[in-house]
């Protein structure tokens, strides 16, 4: 079978396009990544189309990149087109590389939602709402990266939508002994930043470590961001500074051996599209609590894996922490469920896979 050559379009200080290009890379193709700005990651076997644009937001693809510019990065990305003359170009983002990928008039055309373009990007105007629609009229395919969203998707378009979710290299993010640890750590792996409910779980786990002073416990908070100092205020005002270890930013090379090091996750978010984090932690054998929204509410079954428990609520966290806690049996089942959940709906490759075969489809149209 001939050898697919594959254009990408996608932001290249993105994790998740960095993902997404080696593995598809290593499946086979010849992959070609497109992007606004500089990279700044290393890829293997993807040539890269860079650009000089400069102030634009990770993934959105705006910021001061506006109008001028976009007419410029449009003209540089048919010359890319033509020298390259890719058998699929693919949009990774609807509302800034979607949108210039429909403006190419190349196909066959495909375009991934992530998050904020389905979810604000279409309701910022009537204009960018028709912006959006005409972006989804032009592909011939749109992926997801969960259900969540496609159901959000599905309000612009009549079309069929094919999910794929941000998966994880599995031979990377797995379960480690954990028998012989005399401390039970407890993680939250992302920025520190409102939406993402870090306050919730540093008051579950003060309410925890007094209900159960006989238990060794450690609270890890890894990410920075701007509620980073008010956390580690919290934490005192709670009295429980000593437990909790905020670590910092952590690169992604190294996320993996965190996640390692955890016993149980907790993701008490308050917007969150999908929920790369509590995947990892699945995929590491790491029964997850998080809150009942966005696409996190999707990620497994509520009791199999971890728990799923209400936004913007201290109580429903401390419980099902305390299940874990004082349940050897119950966390180690749930530790087993996790991994298998990873195994059957996440695996990077089998995602990928979803997506060569729908490369396939549309070539032999």
């Amino acid at each position: 079978m001939k050898k697919i050559k594959l254009l990408m379009l996608a932001d290249l200080r993105s994790t998740h396009t960095k993902k997404w290009a080696d593995v598809l890379s290593k499946s086979g193709l010849e992959v070609h990544l497109f992007g606004f700005t500089k990279a700044f990651e290393k890829f293997e076997n993807v040539v890269i189309h860079e650009g000089n644009v400069e102030n634009v937001t990770a993934a959105s693809g705006e910021g001061s990149f506006k109008k001028g510019s976009y007419l410029l990065e449009l003209k540089r990305l048919k010359k890319v087109i033509r020298a390259v003359n890719p058998d699929i170009v693919h949009s990774h983002y609807a509302s800034s590389y979607g949108l210039l990928g429909a403006l190419s008039g190349q196909h066959p055309f495909i375009v991934s939602v992530w998050g904020l373009d389905v979810f604000s990007f279409p309701r910022r105007s009537p204009i960018h709402r028709k912006l959006f629609k005409y972006t989804l009229s032009k592909a011939d395919t749109i992926f997801s990266t969960s259900r969540f969203m496609a159901e959000e998707t599905k309000k612009y378009t009549s079309k069929n939508i094919i999910i794929t979710p941000f998966g994880v290299d599995l031979n990377i993010f797995q379960p480690v002994g954990k028998e012989n640890r005399d401390v039970l750590r407890i993680g939250n792996i992302k920025g520190v930043s409102p939406n993402y409910g870090q306050e919730y779980l540093i008051r579950a786990f003060a309410s925890v470590s007094n209900d159960l002073p006989e238990k060794r416990l450690e609270l890890i908070i890894c990410g920075d961001g701007v509620d980073l100092e008010s956390m580690k205020s919290l934490s005192k005002s709670l009295g429980i500074e000593e437990k909790v270890n905020f670590t910092g930013y952590v690169m992604n090379e190294k996320v993996h051996e965190v996640h390692k090091t955890l016993d149980i996750e907790v993701y008490p978010s308050l917007l969150e599209s999908f929920g790369v984090s509590a995947v990892e932690a699945l995929a590491c054998g790491n029964p997850v609590i998080v809150s009942r929204v966005g696409g996190l509410q999707y990620l497994f079954k509520d009791g199999e894996a971890g728990f799923i428990v209400s936004a913007k609520e201290v109580s429903p966290i401390t419980e099902k922490l305390k299940e874990l806690i004082l349940d050897p049996v119950l966390l180690n089942r749930m530790s087993l469920a996790a991994r298998k959940t990873a195994e059957e709906e996440y695996d990077i490759n089998k995602n990928a896979d979803v997506m060569i075969a729908e490369y396939q489809r549309l070539m032999g149209k």
